[in-house]
């Protein structure tokens, strides 16, 4: 008698489900892999949403790394789109799952699950934003409706509320369409957890494209017109005409079926795994924006709902779930953003969070060209970099400027460095690339680290 054929299901079907599925299936080729999704596409990219919608991307399927018929036929992955999983018995191993479309329900048994459930966009208990014209962007359909919705209203104001990489973002594709934007944000900076000189680099950006900022103000309700379309965002401070509002304040671990299956959460609410990205429950895995990673500064749990953080943990537990034994230490948070002609990054800790995590934090800030300045096309990228007071190690970096494509990059090397635990003086020490289309003799990042060290030395 053969041996009975090992079950694989992933629930979850974006980067860190088929990550984990597609890894899996190279491991073991005589399992049997089954991935639903409640959505209607798999292996998509959500963060070219708000190039979408402005035209920058023309079409969808751009947005559609691979489609599930791919999966299916070349990759011998079961993908099931629309199947919304209800249940989960760890038990008896087994997923109960609807779907959608037919309404009906399937008993799925596994040797081994992942969760890779994703996130859910936080919608905010605001009286109106139920009505037509609100929206939030978490989902390639939410993105569809958006831009189907500016085709089909006569739309001219925009509101975003919220000013983190959705709300600047949305904002510059709202101006991209010639529309009136304003951003509600209920912090005092735009881009929350930047550093000041960053974040008013951001704001000035922001109001060069005459977008209004309101700043420290929230959001109380949304008015309709007389169609029951909204028309006007109400603040603590005033009021606000807009025909099209996207509320986008964050998201939230979509971690209900995991709870009531057993599997616990960790401190953010996310899904808590260990560095093999498990569970509490035997044989069960999280990864992606379901679940919880490590800060590998601070050394806590943090939820970073990111496509990259989701594809290294969903390899991890594809890994994993077909007995391998691979790991996944966590990330430094490092992002980037384009604002407009402004080009935003950062990794590690600001000089503030790095205070309140208990770090005897010193930072210094510098202005060098992107390019040698001689060199047609230089501009000017302001960075500052933090790090801790003693053993000089390197806390964090952050960076903005104009010359496209130069400072994610050059974020790229501090990255590194904290992955390594690098000091300052490390930093000053590595051998970067310099030509002058790209650099000056002197990299900048090393500069600004130049005048850090000299504040660590003074200050030992």
């Amino acid at each position: 008698m053969s041996k009975q054929q090992k079950k694989l299901v992933v629930i979850g079907g974006g980067a860190a489900g088929m990550s984990a599925a597609t890894t899996a299936r190279r491991l073991r080729p005589d399992w049997q892999i089954t991935v639903l999704e409640r959505g209607s596409h798999v292996s998509f990219i959500l963060c070219g949403l708000p190039y979408f919608i402005c035209n920058t991307v023309k079409d969808l399927e751009s947005l559609v790394v691979y489609t599930p018929e791919y999966f299916r036929k070349e990759r011998d992955i079961d993908v099931r789109i629309r199947h919304e999983v209800r249940r989960i018995d760890s038990r008896e191993q087994v997923v109960e799952a609807l779907a959608v479309d037919t309404r009906e329900k399937e008993t799925l048994r596994y040797d081994s699950l992942v969760i890779a459930a994703g996130a859910n966009a936080v919608r905010p208990n605001i009286p109106g934003i139920g009505l037509r014209g609100v929206f939030t962007l978490r989902s390639l359909e939410s993105g569809v409706q958006i831009k189907d919705y500016l085709k089909t209203r006569r739309v001219r104001r925009a509101a975003l509320i919220g000013g983190g990489y959705i709300g600047l973002e949305m904002a510059e594709a709202m101006r991209t369409l010639g529309l009136r934007a304003a951003i509600v944000e209920a912090t005092d900076s735009l881009m929350p957890g930047s550093e000041p000189e960053i974040a008013q680099l951001i704001e000035e950006e922001v109001r060069r494209h005459q977008v209004e900022v309101r700043k420290q103000q929230l959001a109380l309700r949304f008015e309709p017109d007389a169609t029951g379309a909204v028309q006007r965002v109400v603040t603590d401070q005033g009021e606000l005409p807009a025909e099209i509002v996207i509320v986008a304040v964050g998201a939230s671990p979509d971690a209900s079926v995991a709870r009531e299956g057993g599997v616990a959460l960790g401190e953010t609410r996310a899904i808590a795994v260990d560095e093999r990205m498990r569970t509490n429950v035997p044989n069960i895995y999280a990864a992606g924006d379901c679940a919880e990673t490590r800060h590998l500064i601070t050394g806590k749990a943090m939820y970073v709902p990111l496509g990259t953080t989701a594809n290294k943990q969903g390899r991890v537990a594809g890994e994993n779930a077909v007995g391998g034994d691979a790991t996944f230490a966590g990330v430094v948070g490092s992002s980037a953003v384009k604002v407009f002609d402004l080009e935003v990054a950062r990794t590690g800790l600001s000089e503030e969070q790095a205070k309140t995590h208990g770090f005897d934090a010193v930072a210094a800030t510098g202005q060098f060209p992107s390019r040698a300045r001689f060199y047609p096309g230089a501009k000017t990228v302001t960075g500052k970099l933090v790090a801790e007071r003693g053993s000089g190690r390197l806390l964090g970096a952050q960076m903005a400027g104009n010359d496209g494509g130069t400072v994610a990059k050059r974020l790229d090397v501090a990255a590194v460095a904290l992955h390594a635990g690098m000091t300052v003086s490390d930093l000053l020490r590595l051998d970067l690339n310099y030509a002058p289309p790209f650099a000056a003799a002197f990299e900048g990042i090393q500069a600004v680290a130049q005048a850090l060290q000299r504040r660590l030395e003074r200050e030992e």
